[in-house]
């Protein structure tokens, strides 16, 4: 999901998907990579080491939009300064997940959580890998995504789930209505 190429029409950056939903490709996450699809969001975290990479100089330059500079928490490591995806990334990772709950039906959208609810920002067990997963949660070698909006996605591909389920169940209810008339 890139930051340079966004839809003004849907506010959403564009997608490039490099597989059929049949393959599988082997990238960083080694055996992990045929249990699910594997999203890469185009943006440099770094702003610990590269505060100017996202300034309105390299903007207009490369033509991205602007990230929100924060902080997170990976791995029990603390990120003082990260740079975060963009909205339109943010916004396109939704509907991608959205997109695949409607291809893959038991596909749980949460992200790994204890036992009080709070999100695992680590390396996750075995048992704990499923559903909505960061490339931290499956390896303790990755970061990725820092500065993810992740009790926002979760809450809102929920949202999108569960109002689309509404719709669709009132216009089977009007169908089988008319049926029975």
């Amino acid at each position: 999901i890139k930051d340079d190429d966004i839809n003004k029409k849907t506010g959403c950056s564009t997608l490039y998907q490099c597989l059929d939903i049949k393959d599988y490709g082997y990238s960083q996450g080694g055996i992990y990579n045929r249990n699910g699809a594997g999203v890469e969001i185009s943006y440099y975290p770094d702003a610990w080491d590269h505060p100017n990479r996202y300034s309105e100089y390299n903007r207009n330059k490369w033509g991205v939009e602007d990230h929100k500079v924060m902080s997170d928490k990976v791995n029990g490591y603390k990120f003082r300064k990260v740079f975060a995806p963009t909205d339109a990334q943010i916004k396109a990772c939704m509907y991608l997940i959205h997109g695949y709950k409607k291809a893959f039906p038991d596909l749980e959208l949460k992200f790994p959580r204890d036992d009080n609810e709070e999100f695992l920002s680590k390396t996750v067990d075995e048992a704990q890998k499923y559903g909505l997963l960061h490339h931290f949660n499956v390896t303790s070698r990755k970061i990725d995504a820092l500065g993810f909006p992740t009790d926002l996605v979760e809450k809102e591909v929920n949202r999108m789930h569960k109002e689309e389920s509404r719709k669709r169940k009132n216009f089977l209810d009007k169908v089988f209505g008319w049926l029975k008339a």
